[in-house]
């Protein structure tokens, strides 16, 4: 697991779905410590499905699998 340095950092977070298409793309600003960020404006709705979420920064990207429930 990556650390996050003691200054704040630019992330980029985008959702695929599982047939390769970019649903959401937005950039993250996060500081040291616990935090809490939103996706979208409030307009982002997932249909029910399987997505893959990458964050990567300008020196490494994780990805997880995200399941979206009715």
């Amino acid at each position: 697991m990556n650390s996050v340095s003691a200054k704040s950092e630019e992330l980029n977070c985008a959702i695929y779905s599982l047939d390769g298409r970019l649903v959401h793309s937005q950039r993250l600003t996060i500081s040291p410590g616990k935090q809490k960020n939103q996706l979208g404006n409030g307009d982002l709705e997932l249909v029910a499905g399987s997505y893959v979420v990458i964050i990567s920064n300008s020196s490494s990207s994780s990805s997880i699998k995200l399941i979206v429930q009715d």
